[in-house]
């Protein structure tokens, strides 16, 4: 059941492991963006809420929550504690985390 602004670190473990029962654990990575620090709103932070940075404005300015604590990165490691409440191998874990970002990179810059 999906809960929007009301889900929790639990819900978006889930979310994700429901990609990766689609497509595989090698291939998903939480994201790496982060908009912390920037004052909002502010000409990046506009630009960041426009579709592909030119088109639509995406949403209304404070219209969106972030699933907690997806937000500041110094909170990132209780996303780790959950995907281990979900029964995640360390594996799994270090591959979403980071590996297959790096992977992908290596593919397309190189060594």
């Amino acid at each position: 059941m999906a809960k929007g602004n009301e889900s929790t670190i639990d819900d978006y473990v889930a979310a994700v492991d429901f990609v990766i029962d689609l497509i595989g654990e090698d291939l998903v990575g939480v994201g790496s963006d982060a908009s912390e620090g920037h004052a909002r709103p502010s000409e990046f932070m506009a630009w960041c809420n426009l579709d592909k940075g030119y088109a639509r404005r995406l949403t209304p300015w404070g219209s969106q929550t972030v699933v907690k604590p997806l937000g500041p990165l110094k909170e990132r490691p209780e996303l780790a504690k959950a995907m281990a409440r979900a029964g995640w191998s360390k594996s799994k874990m270090e591959k979403v985390l980071g590996e297959n970002w790096l992977n992908y990179l290596e593919r397309i810059i190189g060594e």
